[in-house]
């Protein structure tokens, strides 16, 4: 079940569902029951998987404990779940009214009415990563490719805010946490980009953090290709190129993968623990992994879809 309730609150929305996760938590341990959580402006998005009685009582508990309208229906179903965790919550930070969130929802609920088969997943990304070039449509989201830039720290995130700068484009910051409540959410941003031909892309900026959670609440279901920042002073460090080995573990298809340094020992290093580790080709690129040269590198690539 995929539902959605307009949400009258005070404060912080991530500090209220972090508030709920453990009781949530709890719930959906007792009962078999998956939760995400989705809040968008003044809205709230629920994704439920379990037994029909679970999925019930984990819907009816964040209504009650948040004291929320009605829910509208997008989505319901009998298959296969897809959500990792018993509990994850997500937040969307972007500058724009309830009224553009409430249009997404009418248009999926329409759609719902109508026989449309999308999955759950599919619903989900709709909302939690919608697409900022206008003429809203699920289906523009990702639509030519996915390419996410990874970092240990904030670089993949400066880096994508100096892109954004170049190109006119709007950065979109999300909040994420999954099911330990001893981990304070996590924090991501993405921007997309039209091209001369009317291809879209993705551009999804993530700290080694980041990847370490479900990046499924962040709409990457599928990446087309991963652009890896490796500082030099990590070399021969487990850290970053770990979870980029798990990750590509965890995804459907591999992506191509970018390896981004300015030092060529780490450059080689880091080669051979990818391939090792996923046995991926790996593309090395001799240039920095932060400051302007990294943003011209990683533009470049940009540009060669």
């Amino acid at each position: 079940m995929v539902c959605a309730s307009h949400w009258r609150r005070e404060g912080s929305a991530v500090e209220a569902l972090l508030r709920l996760q453990p009781a949530l938590l709890q719930q959906g341990l007792t009962n078999g029951a998956r939760t995400a959580l989705l809040s968008s402006q003044d809205w709230l998005v629920q994704w439920h998987e379990g037994a029909a009685g679970a999925v019930t009582a984990q819907r009816d508990m964040v209504q009650a404990e948040l004291g929320l309208d009605a829910p509208r229906l997008l989505h319901g179903s009998v298959g296969p779940g897809t959500l990792s965790e018993p509990v994850q919550i997500a937040s969307l930070q972007v500058v724009e009214q309830a009224a553009d969130v409430a249009r997404r929802l009418q248009f999926l609920e329409r759609q719902h009415e109508q026989g449309w088969d999308a999955g759950p997943a599919e619903v989900w990304q709709a909302l939690c990563a919608p697409c900022q070039l206008g003429n809203w449509k699920p289906a523009l989201v990702g639509r030519r490719e996915v390419v996410a830039v990874a970092s240990e720290d904030n670089d993949a995130e400066d880096l994508l805010r100096s892109l954004a700068a170049r190109s006119g484009a709007r950065v979109v910051y999300q909040r994420y946490a999954g099911s330990d409540v001893q981990r304070r959410d996590l924090g991501a941003a993405y921007m997309d980009l039209e091209h001369a031909d009317s291809a879209t892309t993705r551009v999804q900026a993530l700290s080694r953090r980041a990847l370490a959670s479900g990046i499924e609440l962040l709409g990457l279901r599928q990446l087309d290709r991963l652009v890896v920042l490796l500082n030099p002073q990590t070399l021969g460090q487990p850290g970053l190129l770990d979870e980029i080995a798990r990750l590509i573990g965890r995804l459907p298809l591999r992506p191509l993968v970018h390896l981004v340094s300015p030092c060529a020992a780490t450059r080689a290093w880091g080669m051979q623990a990818l391939r090792g580790g996923v046995g991926l080709p790996v593309v090395p690129l001799a240039a920095p992994h932060t400051g302007q040269g990294a943003v011209q590198a990683v533009a470049d690539l940009l540009a060669s879809h």
